[in-house]
Order: C-alpha cells, then sequence, then structure tokens
C-alpha cells in the first residue's frame, strides 16, 4: 500500500516564511564611522545572548557588504596561487577542457589560461577584497563542470546566505512542458486553494532566471542543472564542512538543482529547509520579487546565516587576519578531519518519511527496497539508493558508521532481492535520485550481485606530471610489508591493468607520459585489484574470497530500469555506465522545460576523486621513502626538483583555505580508451518531467518509470533514441560495421599500453540485442 503523506507535505504545512524573516535583525541606521563587520558582530552577540544553540540570521546584504569590505593582499594572494596550482596539476582534464569533443553538453574554458590571468590580476592588485579574488577561483574552478573538482577559500566559509522558498518544476501530466512553483503553493494546490505558478523572479522570464543561475554551477549537464531542490542550489557550491554533500565533492547538478525533491531527504541527516541556501556564494540580489500568473506578488529578503557566536571581527581588515591569513604554521585550519569512530552513528529508527513501508532497508536507509501495487505493477519491486556513502568508520549524523557498513549495505541488497523473486517480483525499478556517490567499491560490488557471471571492468589515467613522477618512482619501491603505502593508488605493486591480471613491469611504463586529446596521460589501469581490496567487511562478491551470492542475474537487463534525476555522479555514475553495458535502460526525470532527451547521468564520471589530504600523504610519504632509502632513488638534480615543485601542506599556505578536491584518475569506457567519460553525452533511454503528485507523493515517481518502462506509459515526446542511449549505440555500431566512435581523436595516438580508439566489445553488441528487439 502506497503512503498518502509524503515528507513535504508534513514539513511545509507548519512552515511559514515568516519563520526565517522573524529571526533576522533590522539592519540599523549605520553611522559613518561604524563598519559592516561591526554591524554583523554586533547582532550576532545580541541573538546569541537570546539563544546561543541556533544559527544567527542576519540582512544578506549586510554580510555581503561585511565581505566586502575585507581588504586584498596581492603578495599574499600571489604565493597562494603558486602552491594552489600544485594541487590543481593532479586535475586529471585541465588540457582536454579548452577543446572538448563536440558532444561535451558544456561550455570550453581555458583552465589554464583563466588561472594565468588571475595570477596576473593578483599581481598587480587588481582585486578590491579578498572575497572577490576568492569568488572569481571558485568560478574558475567550477568552469571545469567537474563536481570531483572544488575549492572552498577562506572569505566563502564565514557566512550562508539564505533565500525563503523553494521552487519546485512541474508538469501537468509529465510529458508536457513544465512550470514552476512555489512549493508551499503546490502544497496549498493540493489542497484546493487557488495558487498559481511563478511567472516572473525580479522582472525575467521565471524559467530563464533559473536557467541564468543554473550556468554558475559546475556540472557536465544543463538538464541536471535544472531539477532537483533550489533550496539546495547554493548549497552545492560550499556546503558545510563535515556534510554529506561535502563528502560527495559538491557541484553535482545544474537545472535539476534548482528545485527540490524528495529524494534530497531520504537521510536522517538531510534536514528539510524551505529556502535556498549557500556557504559564502552571494545570490546575486538583496531582495526577490516573485510575479504569479495570477497577477500576485511576493517578495523576499536575502539572509546571511553565521554558526553560533564565532564571529568576532570588527571591521574587514580583522576579518581577514582572522580568517584568512595563516599565522601559524603549527596548526591546520584548513580541514577538520577528526572524528570520533569508537561512536557508532545512530540508526535510523523508521524507513525514509513519506514513502510506504519498506520490505528490506539498510539500518541507515542507505538502500531501501518496497513493492509497486496496481495494474501492470504487481511483479515490479523497487530499490532506493539515495548515496553509496556507505564507508565503515566515516563521521555520520551522532557517531560513525560501523566498520562493516558496507558488508551490511551489500547484503540488504541481496535479501532484498531474494525477497523480491521470491515474492513473484520479475520486474525491478533502481532508484538513484539525488545519488551523488560515496564508496566505489560498493558500486561496483552492486553491479556484480546483479550480473554475478559479468567480470568487473574498469579503466582509469591520471594526468602525468613531474610531482607525480616523483612520487611514483618512491612508491614503486614499497610492497605488501608496507600496506598503508602499498595501496595509495600509484604505488607500482599493487596496480592491475584492466584485464584483473597483468601487472605493470615498471613504473616507466605506467607512468608514460601518453599523450591524448593533448593531456599527457598514464597508461590505462584498473580502478582497483579488485581481489587485493574486497573483503568481508567491504565485500566486491565474487572477488578476495567473496562468495557470490546468485550464480545468475537474478532478473534480466530488459527487465530492470534504473530511475534519475540526472543527479548521479561518482561512484553512481559507476554502477549506471556498468549496468548499462549489460542493456539496463535508465529514465531521466526533470530537467530545462523543453522536449527532447536527457542524460541519466549529470554529474561528474570521473574514476576517482582525492582531496588536499591524499594529495599531503602522497607527498609526505614519497619524501620519506626517499629519505630512508639505501640506495638513491632519484638523483639529486631531480631530488631539488621535487622538492620544488612539490604540493605543501595547507599548515603552510599563506592563506587558509577551508577543503579542495580534484578527480584524480579520469574513468573510460572498454570501447573508447582515450575520451574520459566525463566528455561523453549519453541520453537516458526515457525521460518524464516531474508531476505535482512524484513531488508531493514521491512514489508515484516510480510508478511512472515502471509504466514507461514496462507497460504503456507515455515518455517526452523525442526523448527517446537519443545521442549514446542504447538504441543509438547499437544503431551506430551496425552503421560502422561494429566500429562505434563517440568522440574525434584530438590527441596523438597513444603508443602506450592500451592506447588507442577500439570498437564496442562484440559481447557488448551482442549483449544489447535483446534490448533493442524489446525497445523496438
Amino acid at each position: 500500500m502506497l503512503s498518502r503523506f509524503p515528507p513535504v507535505a508534513s514539513a511545509v504545512a507548519g512552515l511559514s516564511v515568516l519563520a526565517l524573516t522573524a529571526t533576522a535583525t533590522a539592519v540599523p541606521r549605520q553611522d559613518a564611522g561604524t563598519s559592516p563587520c561591526a554591524l554583523v558582530k554586533s547582532q550576532i552577540e545580541s541573538a546569541s545572548n537570546n539563544d546561543a544553540s541556533s544559527p544567527v540570521v542576519i540582512p544578506g546584504q549586510l554580510a555581503q557588504d561585511c565581505l566586502l569590505s575585507m581588504p586584498f593582499n596581492s603578495t599574499l594572494a600571489v604565493d597562494f596561487l603558486h602552491e594552489i596550482w600544485k594541487y590543481f596539476e593532479f586535475q586529471s582534464t585541465l588540457e582536454l577542457l579548452k577543446d572538448p569533443p563536440p558532444q561535451y553538453n558544456a561550455d570550453p574554458v581555458d583552465f589554464v589560461g583563466w588561472f594565468e590571468s588571475i595570477g596576473d590580476r593578483a599581481s598587480k592588485g587588481q582585486f578590491d577584497s579578498q572575497y572577490e579574488f576568492d569568488l572569481e577561483l571558485t568560478h574558475l574552478v567550477r568552469s571545469a563542470n567537474d563536481g570531483h573538482f572544488y575549492i572552498q577559500p577562506c572569505s566563502t566559509a564565514i557566512f550562508s546566505f539564505t533565500v525563503p522558498g523553494a521552487l519546485v518544476s512541474v508538469s501537468d501530466d509529465g510529458t508536457t512542458i513544465p512550470k514552476i512553483w512555489l512549493l508551499d503553493d503546490l502544497v496549498q494546490k493540493d489542497s484546493g486553494a487557488k495558487v498559481s505558478a511563478v511567472a516572473k523572479i525580479n522582472g525575467q522570464n521565471a524559467s530563464d532566471f533559473v536557467q541564468t543561475l543554473a550556468l554558475l554551477q559546475s556540472n557536465q549537464d544543463y538538464d541536471a542543472q535544472y531539477g532537483i531542490p533550489f533550496d539546495d542550489f547554493f548549497n552545492s557550491f560550499f556546503p558545510h564542512q563535515g556534510s554529506r554533500t561535502d563528502r560527495l565533492m559538491l557541484h553535482e547538478h545544474r537545472y535539476n538543482s534548482m528545485f527540490y525533491s524528495p529524494a534530497k531527504y531520504i537521510l536522517p541527516m538531510d534536514k528539510f529547509s524551505d529556502s535556498w541556501s549557500t556557504l559564502g556564494y552571494w545570490p546575486n540580489a538583496s531582495s526577490f520579487q516573485f510575479t504569479f500568473e495570477n497577477g500576485s506578488q511576493w517578495r523576499t529578503d536575502t539572509f546571511a546565516k553565521v554558526s553560533g557566536s564565532k564571529f568576532s571581527a570588527t571591521d574587514g581588515d580583522e576579518l581577514f587576519e582572522l580568517v584568512c591569513v595563516n599565522h601559524a604554521a603549527s596548526g591546520d585550519d584548513s580541514e577538520d578531519t577528526s572524528d570520533d569512530s569508537s561512536v557508532i552513528a545512530t540508526e535510523a529508527s523508521e524507513g525514509p518519511a513519506g514513502y510506504p513501508e519498506p520490505v528490506v532497508r539498510d539500518p541507515y536507509n542507505f538502500l531501501v527496497g518496497y513493492y509497486l501495487s496496481g495494474p501492470g505493477l504487481d511483479d515490479v519491486a523497487v530499490m532506493q539508493i539515495p548515496t553509496f556513502e556507505v564507508v565503515g568508520g566515516l563521521a555520520y549524523g551522532d557517531g560513525a558508521l560501523p566498520l562493516d557498513e558496507p558488508a551490511t549495505f551489500a547484503q540488504s541488497a541481496v535479501d532484498f532481492i531474494r525477497n523480491a523473486t521470491l515474492d513473484g517480483k520479475t520486474k525491478m525499478v533502481i532508484d538513484v535520485s539525488a545519488n551523488g556517490g560515496g564508496d566505489v567499491l560498493s558500486g561496483y560490488d552492486l553491479f556484480h550481485i546483479f550480473f554475478p557471471q559479468t567480470p568487473l571492468y574498469s579503466a582509469t589515467r591520471f594526468r602525468s606530471h613531474d610531482a607525480i613522477n616523483y612520487m611514483g618512482q618512491a612508491l614503486a619501491t614499497v610492497n605488501e610489508s608496507q600496506p598503508e603505502l602499498f595501496q595509495l593508488n600509484i604505488a607500482l605493486g599493487s596496480q592491475v591493468k584492466p584485464d584483473q591480471k597483468t601487472h605493470f613491469a615498471t613504473w616507466e611504463d605506467m607512468y608514460g607520459p601518453y599523450l591524448l586529446h593533448e593531456i599527457p596521460s598514464s597508461a590505462l589501469y584498473a580502478t582497483f585489484d579488485f581481489n587485493l581490496v574486497s573483503d568481508a567487511n567491504e565485500p566486491v562478491v565474487g572477488y578476495g574470497g567473496v562468495p557470490l551470492p546468485f550464480s545468475k542475474p537474478p532478473f534480466a537487463a530488459e527487465d530492470i530500469v534504473i530511475l534519475t534525476d540526472g543527479f548521479c555522479a561518482s561512484t553512481c555514475t559507476v554502477f549506471v555506465e556498468l549496468m548499462k553495458t549489460q542493456g539496463v535502460r535508465s529514465i531521466a526525470f526533470g530537467g530545462q522545460p523543453e522536449l527532447g532527451p536527457m542524460q541519466a547521468i549529470g554529474g561528474v564520471k570521473g574514476g576517482q576523486s582525492i582531496s588536499q589530504g591524499y594529495i599531503v600523504e602522497m607527498t609526505e610519504s614519497a619524501f620519506e621513502i626517499i629519505e630512508n632509502s639505501s640506495t638513491p632513488i632519484l638523483s639529486d638534480s631531480d631530488l631539488e626538483h621535487f622538492k620544488s615543485i612539490a604540493p605543501i601542506p595547507p599548515t603552510e599556505f599563506p592563506l587558509k583555505f577551508y577543503g579542495m578536491g580534484v578527480n584524480f584518475r579520469s574513468a573510460f569506457r572498454e570501447e573508447d580508451t582515450t575520451l574520459p567519460l566525463q566528455f561523453i553525452y549519453e541520453a537516458a533511454e526515457f525521460r518524464r518531467f516531474y508531476t505535482a503528485d512524484n513531488i508531493l507523493k514521491p512514489e508515484t515517481t516510480w510508478i511512472d518509470a515502471a509504466n514507461v518502462a514496462f507497460n504503456d506509459g507515455l515518455p517526452v515526446p523525442g526523448s527517446t533514441d537519443g545521442p549514446g542511449s542504447l538504441t543509438d549505440v547499437v544503431a551506430n555500431s551496425r552503421k560502422h560495421k561494429g566500429h562505434y566512435h563517440n568522440a574525434t581523436h584530438t590527441g596523438s595516438a597513444a603508443s602506450g599500453p592500451s592506447g588507442g580508439l577500439e570498437k564496442y566489445s562484440l559481447s557488448f553488441i551482442a549483449g544489447l540485442a535483446a534490448i533493442v528487439t524489446f525497445l523496438l
């Protein structure tokens, strides 16, 4: 029995926009000698005296004025850029961003040229404030359209700007062009109130306004920019440290991310909020005027949140010294990774609020199973996976996840699949809406549970440069007796080629560099040696002695459909890509208000993300190995060069920053080992727009997906057979007699291992025959 009352209705029913505005202190008349930061400090102290446990809300314009009053120190900024570039060198796609293939669904950007122009302006003192400089740097990083590539400079970590009023994009029937609504109005409309859609925001067509803001996000797909929660839009830029979104590497959506979605609030730590929010990014206006189709209007202001009473600066200069200048090299203010892993996080007491009663669920609702009912639906099961962030020991809620949580997650999947097949379910909807990734081994494991007879394939390359070359030479000398070093992802001895059998003879063979699309790249190698990393606590079934739970696929490929909202990123893309190789179809919901196809995977498709901490670990490990080696690993000149280009710890930076990461390894398909997956367009087999029922009764999304995939439900016109969809892949492979070239090869042909364009494997093409017949 499907539930009628979702979390939205109950959350919004008691929520008034005035609830936020009432907490904000009015801005007093500013004396000529009173700085904006002094007024911020005064208001925070006053509010904290009343309730020190709640975040303080102040007028957004006042916070913005305070940030803009920070000074700009040219010398510190130039030195900062010099050091941060040593980290940016580890981003795997730098050169290709300037001249991406035509199918790439984002704009090209001369990343290196832009970075150099920032350095030139900084050296000439052409920034008016540290905040202006920090925003320019974050704009640069977001322009890469890569959710694994991010940075949070110092001034962006002070305030979180919020704007009351979550938005939704709703179609009348799921196939016609949607309109934009205030979420609260949609709830009232469902109760019979006479309300209407939003026509304009700040005088601009509502859809155009949303699309303009969506372009500021760093995702490789424009539809994915347009349709999850508008309340989460700015949070995708700079989430609070330690949040789940931060660990998922941010930025995974554009247009879809502008809107509310129930899937964003499945996990207990994802609290509902009827507002847009950000940490440090100004929403371009101090107030917003909404004009509705019925002629009525509503105005709301921008506010800023400050956590607790930590703001003590009386002017911009003092704020700069306190928050940005790195005075003490002995303290690391850039990242707090401490957690008490001995305290096990509290499990969820029940399934996700507002959803049906689950058949099976993971203790933390990381995986939840349901059954559908109704005409044509009685044989359909639903597996809901809001995240792959299931790493044992990871800080979560009030503690840390159990060390065996990956195994528990996997067992939940096995139990649900087994129960579903025993209960006569022959079809499966896999809902990965709002799934930004997580533990990549769990993604591989879940795929192998569904398709146990298919060997796991993974293929990655890192961007070759001098610093990683020196690190790799050092790490090539370690073995299994040093497990903490041996399992670093450039340690030669633990790496294996995509066939999971062949190792590299020398570091030089692995490092290259091989020039691919102007990127100096490593040889192709697997994400992991699965036999080396799979164990009882973090299993990949069929590897490392972990038995397979099923001897054959529990569901036929044509009886599975993957539901996404375009947010799917990182580990989620690994899982979906692998499922696609077996002929599993996908259906994407939402997207820009236009007909046609939409990508199922709108987030980052990178092979491995690493933070500054991992880069520091590789650097320091390399130097320690070199220092302790009985025989020289590097020549004297190479060692001096290594010292000059090696990334320094954040504690030694001239300016603080509060987290950064890169996409260290690009991922590749078996049939094209030169063009990173990040740059390949892949339309879903079907598309639907969200309806009001989908928002207010989220389980109806599964019903719509199942009806389109398995019954006679209607997709968005023109959305099937899009570029990169399964039918398009087969059509192209037949047209080219087995060769499917999904990119123009602009780089030099790789003469090294696994180089050159390849055709789809015969098994892959043959495996699609049944699904194509089914689709036609």
